[in-house]
This record gives structure tokens, C-alpha cells and sequence, in this order.
């Protein structure tokens, strides 16, 4: 028997219209995120990271030597620093420090590898701010996850120390063809 709450969420996700326009899905998927607001104690800082628009957002307590990179969700196509900043910021406090979001390229106007150097550029930006490679966790949603590993392996490429760790939520693939 499938669980009430899953129920209820999958009636509300079907019961909104999905554009066939990606960028009406880029509105709308931001205009969900922002729905869910953000607790009184949060913190947002727009910032730019190494050309890369970003922001940092912080709660009471969260360390100051130690981050956590955000690379959104959305099939490389849509997702923003709105549609992601209630995750991001609860990511944070969980983690106990400061994370920084990267508004990162989108296809199409923007194909790969153009999401991955936007990453690296990230990394470097903590990096160039005093925070310890060990101290830095890179995570990231559906296809933000595909790109936290695109990322770790550019970090290698560059010749950068890793991150402490990479954590890959609900990461994006291709299904096989059955």
C-alpha cells in the first residue's frame, strides 16, 4: 500500500501544468522554490565567485572555516539560486557551516562543459578565500549531483586538492533502454 503522504505529493505535483517551454519551467520552478520561503535566522549574501553569480547563506552558529558548494538541480536546463536557496540554506545549517550556491550556466545557451567549469570555478573561489579543501563539501540535486561528480573529476584534472566530500542527492542519469 503506497504511503498517504506520497499520495498527496504526487496529486499535487500532477495536478500542476508543465510547460513544453523551458523557459516558462524555469519560471516556474523558481516561483516554487520561493514558495517555501526561508527561516527567520537565515542569512542570504549575494556574491560573485570567480565570474560565477552566487550567494551564501548562513544560520546562527554556522562555522566560518569550513563550506558546503551547491550545484542546483534541473536537468542542466532549469533551476536557479531561487528555485534551490530553502534546500541550500537548510543543507547549511545541517552541516553546520556556510554554503555558497552557484547560479551556474544553463543549457541550452550554455552546453557542456560550460556547468562544470562554472564548479571549478566555485571550488577555486573557496579556495581563494582560506577555507581548507578538507573543510569543503561539494553537493548537488538530480542533475546538480551528475555535476558534483563532473566536478570532483575537474578538481582532479586541475591538479586541486579534493573536498572533503561529494554528496549526490537524487542524482540525474540516463535510463537504459529496456
Amino acid at each position: 500500500m503506497a504511503d498517504a503522504g506520497i499520495l498527496a505529493l504526487r496529486a499535487k505535483l500532477t495536478s500542476r501544468p508543465r510547460s513544453d517551454d523551458y523557459l516558462q519551467r524555469r519560471r516556474d520552478i523558481d516561483a516554487l522554490g520561493l514558495a517555501y520561503g526561508l527561516r527567520p535566522d537565515v542569512k542570504v549574501e549575494p556574491v560573485t565567485a570567480n565570474g560565477v553569480r552566487a550567494e551564501w547563506t548562513s544560520t546562527a552558529g554556522a562555522a566560518d572555516d569550513a563550506a558546503l558548494l551547491y550545484l542546483h538541480g534541473g536537468g542542466y536546463v532549469i533551476g536557479s539560486l531561487d528555485s534551490h536557496r530553502h534546500l541550500v540554506s537548510e543543507a547549511g545549517r545541517a552541516a553546520g557551516c556556510w554554503a555558497l550556491a552557484l547560479d551556474y550556466r544553463l543549457a541550452p545557451e550554455h552546453p557542456f562543459p560550460a556547468a562544470v567549469e562554472d564548479a571549478l570555478a566555485g571550488y577555486r573561489y573557496l579556495l581563494t578565500r582560506g577555507v581548507r579543501p578538507g573543510r569543503i563539501s561539494i553537493a548537488g540535486d538530480s542533475a546538480g549531483g551528475g555535476l558534483v561528480v563532473a566536478a570532483l573529476v575537474a578538481i582532479r584534472d586541475a591538479g586541486l586538492a579534493q573536498p572533503g566530500c561529494g554528496w549526490c542527492l537524487w542524482t540525474w542519469r540516463r535510463q537504459a533502454k529496456q
